[in-house]
């Protein structure tokens, strides 16, 4: 009938209960306080919704629940002691007391206690101490049967986290020598704890181990993840960033300058074209090494000139214009296909028809014409 609970749903980690209720929880206790405490927004406090302080030295909390600014003074009138204080109505100055009850001070063994409306103890008495139970035993007797789906228990009377299904054995909260476990039923030979020790929330086994544990999952994501110092990745300690917009994390771990420029710290020549290699290595300063003989095919040369060579005997036309050659003789012709000009071997540089052609014209004219003689040779002696 006095069951107590903590629920973890949802977002909420939260008492089974209400304030007020038989079963209602107190975080901390009166000897076992809380080291620190952190919010970050609104603190509801008795159903008044507080706003986060935001550090205005000029206002105060009300008792409404809101942060307000405080001008003038107040004046206490009248102090009257209540129910178990003395010191009667106080309206200048004075004390209250609390009154003292039958009870003796000192300590008391398993004691058995009466407590009063207002909370003080108003008897007590050394009781008969029991056997310390086994952890077995404190949650078969709050057995919830109903949540034990959630641990991966389906027999009643296990107790929450207590015996555990094949093939793991034994799982749910346990402590040793300081260290308290929470243990998953795993597989074989192999469960899955995480321990707390001292300062540390972590693993009970390493990475690469066969129960090593996974923060998460692929669709257990943690929404968020805080951390205030030290990150060691894989044996590398990466220390926490300072807002540096101008360093980047490397992969030994530090956060370095990186600049804008590189080095080329090596150069290796490889490879062979037509028969020419390419080979060495450069690392401060140096050359490579070309070797070979070159060798080309037809196809390289027309590739390379961008026409095709002509053939001892042959023609090959270009912008309009043919060359063509056969034997010694070698000959030059535009479009038309009737004029030209030839080279016959070592002989003559001539028009290839008598009497068509004009060297030059009068809008193209040699600026000079140089010639071993000054004789004009034409067939018409009235002509020279």
């Amino acid at each position: 009938a006095t069951t107590y609970a903590v629920q973890f749903i949802n977002a909420n980690f939260q008492p089974a209960v209400d304030s007020g209720a038989a079963t209602a929880l107190t975080l901390g206790g009166a000897s076992n306080n809380w080291n620190g405490f952190y919010l970050k927004n609104v603190f509801n406090w008795n159903g008044y919704g507080i706003p986060a302080p935001t550090g205005d030295t000029t206002k105060f909390l009300r008792n409404d629940g809101t942060w307000v600014t405080i001008s003038g003074t107040g004046t206490v009138t009248s102090i009257t002691a209540g129910t178990g204080l003395n010191g009667g109505t106080i309206t200048t100055s004075g004390t209250i007391s609390l009154n003292n009850t039958a009870v003796t001070a000192g300590s008391y063994t398993s004691a058995n206690i009466t407590v009063d409306a207002q909370g003080r103890i108003t008897a007590a008495a050394n009781g008969s101490g029991g056997t310390t139970p086994t952890l077995a035993q404190v949650t078969a007797v709050g057995n919830v049967t109903t949540l034990n789906g959630v641990f991966g228990q389906t027999a009643a009377g296990n107790g929450i986290g207590v015996g555990g299904a094949a093939p793991g054995g034994p799982m749910g909260v346990a402590t040793y020598d300081g260290t308290m476990f929470l243990t998953n039923n795993g597989t074989a030979a192999t469960p899955r704890a995480v321990d707390f020790n001292a300062a540390n929330f972590q693993p009970s086994a390493d990475a690469g181990a066969a129960n090593a544990l996974v923060l998460g999952g692929v669709s257990r994501r943690w929404n968020g993840f805080y951390l205030s110092n030290n990150f060691v990745w894989n044996g590398y300690s990466i220390p926490q960033p300072t807002g540096d917009v101008t360093r980047f994390l490397r992969n030994d771990g530090t956060w370095a300058t990186v600049s804008g420029s590189g080095t080329v710290t090596s150069v290796s020549g490889t490879g062979t074209v037509s028969g020419l290699t390419l080979s060495g290595t450069v690392t401060s300063s140096g050359s490579l090494t070309l070797g070979g003989t070159l060798s080309l095919t037809s196809g390289n040369v027309t590739t390379a000139l961008g026409y095709t060579p002509l053939s001892p005997s042959g023609s090959v036309t270009i912008s309009g214009s043919t060359f063509q050659s056969s034997g010694s003789l070698v000959a030059l012709g535009n479009t038309s296909g009737t004029n030209g000009v030839f080279v016959n071997g070592s002989i003559a540089f001539a028009p290839n028809s008598d009497g068509v052609m004009t060297c030059g014209s009068s809008g193209f004219r040699w600026s000079t014409v140089y010639a071993t003689t000054g004789t004009i040779n034409t067939s018409d002696a009235n002509q020279k």
